[in-house]
């Protein structure tokens, strides 16, 4: 039995690799309601059949996050040039062969899981050195003009970061499209003044929050293209119903230009 078992998590978890969890939370409901509603599978099962260790069991107070882990740029000028390169580029194909895509950070409210991955998948396509993932873990809320109420809340949040020396910058345009925000200035972003937030560092391709933070089994990098695309109509819907021009705004003059 415990051989089926073990067998069944495996299929589990090559599915969760490949269908992210969702990091929408409702309104009203706390960050640990909505982990328990959105889980694939017995997370202790996982744990302790799997050996997994997930990015919420090692996650922390900020102010106790190690980062040396973190890679090392040399300056802010070759941050930002990466940042803008993330940001900008349609590197996506989409179902109009004239129209590629960027990944989809004018639809915030959910799939941070992709976008991350997409950006790590991606910036090593672009030669540049392989990031790691920060994971935030709490009753996240964040203002946005991307959204129909002004805001989003989720119950986690990832993106990929860098650092300088000891200070980490995160690349997440879908929160801050101008520049890299220092690890500080994500988290009050997200309300880690009114609310206490836990983070954790874990590799580049961790997926999600059921994904190992440490060794975790990489997804195809066409399976994740293919998680990014279903975000695509979402994204174009939420343009239009901001009353704002998706042609322009998902093609060549995006909002922060």
């Amino acid at each position: 039995m415990k051989i089926i078992l073990t067998v069944s998590l495996m299929m589990s978890l090559s599915w969760a690799e490949a269908r992210g969890l969702s990091a929408i939370r409702g309104p009203g409901e706390s960050a640990q309601t909505a982990r328990i509603r959105v889980a694939k599978h017995p997370i202790p099962e996982l744990s302790r059949l799997m050996q997994i260790v997930t990015p919420d069991s090692l996650s922390q107070a900020l102010k106790n996050l190690n980062v040396n882990e973190i890679p090392e740029v040399s300056s802010a000028a070759e941050l930002q040039r990466e940042f803008n390169y993330l940001r900008d580029t349609r590197f996506l194909e989409s179902d109009r062969p004239d129209f590629p895509r960027r990944i989809t950070w004018l639809f915030p409210d959910d799939g941070c899981y992709a976008r991350a991955e997409m950006a790590a998948i991606e910036l090593e396509h672009h030669q540049f050195l392989a990031p790691k993932k920060i994971f935030a873990f709490g009753d996240l809320s964040v203002q946005t003009q991307n959204a129909l109420t002004g805001s989003v809340t989720w119950w986690y949040h990832v993106a990929v970061a860098y650092r300088i020396q000891q200070d980490v910058y995160v690349f997440d345009p879908a929160i801050s499209p101008g520049q890299p925000l220092r690890l500080k200035e994500w988290d009050e972003r997200m309300g880690g003044a009114q609310t206490e937030i836990k983070y954790a560092v874990c590799s580049a391709r961790t997926y999600d929050p059921d994904a190992d933070c440490l060794h975790p089994v990489v997804t195809n990098d066409r399976d994740v293209e293919e998680e990014q695309k279903g975000y695509f109509q979402v994204e174009w819907t939420r343009v239009l119903k901001l009353n704002r021009d998706p042609e322009k705004e998902l093609g060549e003059l995006p909002p922060w230009l």
